[in-house]
This record gives structure tokens, C-alpha cells and sequence, in this order.
């Protein structure tokens, strides 16, 4: 994954910036200019925004309340590029989980953390299994 920030020679930074600032402020300055790049798939600053405000509003839909805690179960990717500013947005507190960890121990850190939603990428799904029964109980 690669992240592309503006040229700092083309535009004054606002340092003071709140770091949750990031996405719509980036979207208001550089609309159509490529954000992200995550294996073949491209993202715009306003895309890249969007998606972590459509994210930030099923998270309310859903129920999530602020400090309730939002798992990742996920390679680097986009996605977990847009969790951390839509799961903030949300004002829940996001939960990134090493995909390195053998199951019982995602298990525990689940069960620990008091995740009230776990996303799980496409290709870590037949885990999830694993450890849903340590999860669930």
C-alpha cells in the first residue's frame, strides 16, 4: 500500500490541523488527485474520504457507540487505512489485529478488548471460525 501526500512545495500544510482533519481536508485541496494505492486498486482524496465517512456512519447505524471497540482483522491494506479515520469518526476506538497471531490468541485479545464488531478481511475468514468460539463465549 502507498500513500501519497501533496507536494508540500504546492500548498501551505496546516500543521495545527487536527490529525481526524486529515481526510476532509485533503478532499477540499486535492479532490481528484490519487491518495492511495493498494495493489491494483486507486484512490482519490475524495474517495479515500468518503469511504471513511460511509464507514463512520454504518459503524452508527449499527449501534456502535463511542468507546466501543472496532476489530481489524486485515493485511495492510486500504481498508485498514480508511478504519482508522472512519472507526475515530465514529468515535469508537479502533482495534488492529495482527494477522501474525495464532488463533487462541486472537481469540483472547478479542475476548480481553470487549470488541463490540469484528471486520474480517476475505481472506483471513476461515480463521475467524477458529477463534469465534473463544470470542463468543
Amino acid at each position: 500500500m502507498e500513500v501519497n501526500p501533496p507536494d508540500p512545495g504546492e500548498a501551505h500544510y496546516e500543521h495545527s490541523a487536527h490529525p481526524l482533519a486529515f481526510p476532509s481536508l485533503r478532499e477540499q485541496q486535492y479532490p481528484c488527485r490519487t491518495a492511495v494505492v493498494c495493489n491494483q486498486e486507486n484512490f482519490t482524496y475524495g474517495q479515500f474520504a468518503d469511504r471513511a465517512r460511509r464507514l463512520a456512519g454504518a459503524l452508527h447505524q449499527a449501534g456502535v457507540q463511542p468507546g466501543d471497540r472496532v476489530a481489524f482483522l486485515s493485511s495492510n491494506c486500504h481498508r485498514l487505512l480508511e478504519a482508522y479515520y472512519g472507526v475515530l469518526e465514529a468515535g469508537a476506538v479502533l482495534l488492529p489485529l495482527n494477522i501474525r497471531l495464532a488463533s487462541c490468541e486472537l481469540g483472547y485479545i478479542l475476548n480481553d478488548s470487549g470488541a463490540t464488531i469484528l471486520f474480517v478481511e476475505k481472506q483471513f475468514l476461515a480463521w475467524s471460525s477458529l477463534f469465534a468460539r473463544i470470542f463468543l463465549k
